[in-house]
């Protein structure tokens, strides 16, 4: 019981976070954002390469299939 009575009686401490610092982005963080910016500019490329072509993605000259008119 004596026991139980210290751990009672004593103070205590407010918690406190550690303060860390933060982290440098390191050689993997860079090769994620380089790739990324190279699938946003593939994208926009292939996007103004469509449109420069007139890109038809709905292909409506091609639903039907070709008849052939001799018996």
């Amino acid at each position: 019981m004596a026991k139980r009575r210290r751990k009672k009686a004593r103070a205590r401490k407010p918690k406190v976070k550690p303060e860390y610092q933060k982290q440098r982005a390191d050689v993997y963080t860079m090769m994620l954002v380089t790739s990324f910016l190279a699938l946003v500019l593939g994208s926009v490329l292939l996007h103004l390469e469509n449109e420069r072509y007139n890109y038809d993605f709905e292909a409506e000259e091609y639903k039907t299939a070709p008849v052939d008119p001799s018996p």
